[in-house]
């Protein structure tokens, strides 16, 4: 800089200076009005006027210096003489980060967040779950996508920013780094019960609850096509790219589990708890509970032990370390078949009750599991922070793994869901005849047989492309905060993420890899293995997998949208949510073209149809206000 330009800039830098010492002044004076908003002074003139840049720099403690990077961060407001800056474009990744923040956004309930803690769960945020809500997440961060510019953190709009040039403007947020290799989690418990009770309320003609639309648990629930599992292996993975609705790619990785026969599992010791308290005699609770037990025994085989407690306000012992044989089912069937309802729920009681007896029948050579069948209605007894401690307690002492049934519609879904990831096993829901034989007949062996212990997946990306969003429930770099699984005989899930260019589109050689730790159940072996993908291999147009996950998460989200209005009363309102129906409608009929002949489709489908009929005329009649013409 010039000695001429140093002199204009401390010219006006003093001018700035005297201006804010005299409304000081004046502000402390007594009897004067409050000061309005600063209008700085003219500076005096030098012999030259400084130049445009210099100017902009006098003014430069207004406005933070901008940043390119990612389109959703919040963007300071530009002053009123200046036009707002073009927005960055759309890319969804920046550049490598001074610091370690995340780029990834998770599919789960709650507000998306950049964090420092490399930590891509983001502490149930996400825009999946933000655009069930209706508001994607950059709109709440109030990016550039935001209606009029709104922050809604620090509730000051960039209108009101014009208006008021002392408007405090939060500084721009750090760029974010790539974000390439991660550990990723669909679900804790490897729960199916979204899928089961959404269809079970639909069915019935119940509300659907916002919180029992869990996208994630469909991925689990509803089938896509994947490799077959090579002899001797525990797993299998099908990878599938295309490319994104809005940019970028779609990832969709089917893992497979491999199918275990009656003959072939490990022997159970199985201790049944089972709720017959005063609320199973509603909706045909202990109907299906003794439907389901009777199918069981087809599933036995000589040399299972059998332990029966059941429970309601006080817990009781039927059948104590009962081993199966030929002709020892007609025992256990009697026991079934004289179940009675009644009493109140003390959950506690009985699961206490059932560890005892599972622990004194203890066997390290077989499969030592816990089946817990209730509508977790507790009423009665011990809390449930301490029931689930001493479910954590029992398994950690002893290995005995907790799997769990759900009955009727108003059952704890949340309870049995910390339960059984507590007690490192998967819960289910039964309200219909044709659940009770999945569950308990052909299902049966994957609720109760462990392929492998403590499983994490992590995948990674080729330098060419980045994570974007994971329609999951856990995703981190750092493993220790995904938490590790239980995987079931003849299990299968879908992971669905969004990826985003990073510098270049992907070459035919990039490589997509997931890696699958786990230990084996029996022997506690560490084993590791990794699948490998060449990008050109795998790239093609959408395929029948991401098509169908794009339409879960479509479904998903139509029904979330229409959750809140499902009582509505408000006949304007109900011819709105009508006609949101119809566009739902329309949607999954589009999507479902390219899906021909798939069952899972077609019922969707008719659920989405049997949903909307509830809100078929209830809006006001439409009329035309005006007479035809004669």
């Amino acid at each position: 800089m010039s000695k001429y330009s140093r002199t204009a800039l401390l010219a006006a830098l003093a001018a700035l200076l005297a201006c804010s010492c005299a409304r000081k002044k004046a502000d402390e004076a007594p009897g004067m009005p409050a000061a309005g908003p600063a209008v700085a002074a003219a500076p005096a003139a030098p012999a030259s006027p400084p130049s445009q840049a210099e100017a902009e720099r006098l003014t430069a403690g207004r406005t933070a210096p901008a940043t390119p990077g990612d389109p959703r961060r919040r963007e300071a407001a530009p002053s009123p003489d200046q036009p707002p800056a073009e927005p960055a474009a759309p890319t969804g990744v920046v550049g490598p980060s001074p610091q370690p923040t995340t780029t990834a956004e998770s599919a789960v309930g709650g507000t998306s967040a950049t964090e420092t803690t490399r930590d891509l769960a983001l502490d149930q945020g996400s825009p999946l779950s933000d655009r069930l809500h209706g508001t994607e997440a950059r709109h709440a961060e109030g990016g550039e996508d935001s209606a009029n510019g709104y922050d809604e953190q620090h509730g000051q709009g960039r209108r009101g920013a014009r208006d008021n040039d002392e408007a405090v403007r939060p500084p721009p947020e750090p760029r974010r780094e790539l974000v390439r290799s991660f550990y990723l989690s669909n679900d804790d418990s490897m729960s199916l019960s979204s899928a089961q009770r959404i269809e079970y309320a639909i069915e019935k003609g119940l509300a659907v609850p916002r919180a029992h639309i869990r996208p994630h648990e469909l991925l689990n629930y509803y089938s896509f096509e994947t490799a077959p599992v090579d002899p001797g292996q525990t797993f299998s993975v099908k990878a599938d790219i295309s490319a994104g609705e809005s940019g970028g790619y779609t990832l969709a990785i089917a893992v497979r589990g491999r199918s275990v026969s009656r003959e072939e599992r490990t022997p159970l010791v199985l201790t049944l708890v089972l709720d017959v308290s005063g609320s199973m005699r509603d909706e045909g609770k202990m109907e299906f509970l003794q439907q389901g037990l009777l199918a069981m025994l087809d599933q036995l085989k000589p040399g299972d032990v059998v332990n029966l407690v059941t429970f309601n306000q006080n817990a009781k012992t039927i059948l104590d370390d009962f081993e199966i044989t030929d002709d020892s089912p007609t025992r256990l069937r009697r026991a079934i078949e004289g179940l009675q309802p009644g009493g109140a729920t003390d959950l506690h009681e009985g699961l206490t009750l059932g560890y005892g007896l599972a622990e004194k029948s203890l066997d390290p050579e077989k499969n030592n599991r816990v089946l817990l069948v209730t509508d977790a209605l507790t009423n009665t007894g011990t809390t449930d922070e301490r029931l689930i401690a001493e479910v954590g307690r029992r398994y950690d002492d002893q290995k005995i793994r907790l799997s769990g049934i759900g009955v009727g519609a108003d059952f704890n879904d949340e309870l049995l869901d910390r339960l059984t990831e507590r007690g490192k096993g998967a819960y289910v829901f039964v309200g219909s005849e044709s659940v009770v034989d999945r569950v308990f007949k052909d299902g049966f062996t994957s609720l109760v047989e462990t392929i492998a212990s403590d499983v994490r997946f992590r995948l990674d990306l080729p330098a060419s492309l980045a994570l974007e969003r994971f329609y999951g429930e856990e995703a981190s770099t750092d493993r220790s905060r995904v938490q590790a699984i239980h995987y079931f005989a003849g299990t299968s899930q879908l992971f669905l993420s969004d990826l985003a260019l990073a510098d270049r589109e992907p070459e035919a050689s990039d490589e997509v890899k997931l890696t699958i730790e786990f230990e084996d159940p029996s022997t506690g072996t560490a084993t590791e293995k990794t699948f490998a993908f060449r990008v050109g291999d795998i790239l093609a147009d959408p395929t029948r997998n991401v098509l169908k996950a794009r339409l879960l998460m479509a479904w998903a989200r139509h029904l979330s949208q229409l959750a809140d209005h499902q009582d509505t009363t408000d006949r304007e309102q109900a011819a709105k949510v009508e006609d949101q129906c119809r566009e739902a409608q329309s949607d999954l009929e589009s999507r479902a073209r390219s899906l021909s002949g798939d069952a899972d489709v077609s019922r969707i489908r008719e659920l989405m149809d049997m949903f909307c009929a509830r809100f078929e005329g209830a809006g006001p009649t439409r009329h035309n206000d005006y007479p035809p013409e004669e």
